[in-house]
């Protein structure tokens, strides 16, 4: 399957104690951006800060490509990462109840062409 993310290679090799360590950091090496696929990949440790993420109003806010948020981005590698569908449907959820209606709708409409996604949004 292919991913629409890539997850960097040195990263995915770091401990999740080492991966949280640096993610704290101001400026984390490789960016942040490329925690989040990681995180989704190993969900059942980094729940948590995949949900908080998630919410946050800066992730909300920023555009990162034309009109696409920081938060679509790591809903995305939850979607594209994470192994547990429970985690994918309660994330879901989640964004359905605490973001504007705009904002996830614009989210489903971006994602509706990835089958594997949409079905979450059902």
């Amino acid at each position: 399957m292919k991913h629409i993310i890539p997850i960097v290679n040195e990263l995915n090799k770091l401990s999740n104690e080492e991966l949280l360590k640096n993610f704290e950091l101001t400026f984390p090496k490789y960016g942040r951006f490329n925690y989040y696929p990681i995180f989704s990949k190993r969900s059942s440790f980094f729940k948590d800060i995949l949900k908080q993420e998630v919410l946050k109003n800066e992730n909300l806010e920023e555009k990162v490509f034309g009109n696409i948020r920081a938060a679509w981005l790591i809903v995305i590698s939850i979607l594209d990462y994470s192994s547990s569908d429970k985690f994918k449907k309660e994330i879901i959820q989640l964004i359905k109840k605490n973001w504007a209606n705009s904002n996830y709708k614009d989210l489903e409409n971006y994602t509706k062409n990835e089958s594997r996604f949409a079905k979450y949004f059902n």
